[in-house]
């Protein structure tokens, strides 16, 4: 007898909440989250097979390489877009207020301790595309220097 007042209370509340609008567009929103999560490394190859341009205006990548690899990992990174300007610098003279736009410092330095110090600087945000590249040139010269030291 319970469960049976159970279903008609749920019933009863699911029939009452469905003619309210937040009610359907929360459920529509949940259904798309799961399809999405379900489908995320269907989501995910799909968009690393096709070759998206990631770059819709010329930027300009300014190296500063204390290390002495980071120069080439980045240029493997960046190399193959033309929209994309590599140039090492000595140092950095800009901060967040004076860098020009479209313009991205990159700082590859060791610290007392060996550790790898990145900085980045850039007027704007950095695409997530893009700063996945200096991850990827971080963890390279990270792996690079552990190895040396073994």
């Amino acid at each position: 007898m319970n469960k049976r007042k159970v279903a008609e209370i749920v019933k009863f509340n699911v029939e009452k909440n469905i003619q309210n609008k937040s009610f359907v567009i929360l459920n529509i929103i949940m259904c798309l989250i799961m399809v999405i999560t379900a489908n995320k490394n269907n989501i995910i190859n799909f968009l690393d097979s096709h070759d998206l341009n990631i770059f819709e205006e010329e930027i300009k990548i300014q190296i500063i390489d204390e290390i002495g690899i980071a120069t080439g990992l980045v240029e493997e990174e960046f190399g193959d877009n033309e929209l994309v300007e590599l140039e090492n610098i000595s140092e950095n003279n800009y901060t967040k207020e004076t860098i020009e736009d479209n313009l991205i410092v990159v700082e590859y330095r060791l610290d007392e301790d060996n550790n790898l110090k990145t900085t980045i600087t850039s007027k704007e945000s950095v695409d997530s595309a893009v700063y996945q590249k200096f991850v990827n040139v971080s963890v390279k010269i990270r792996n690079q220097i552990m190895a040396a030291n073994l």
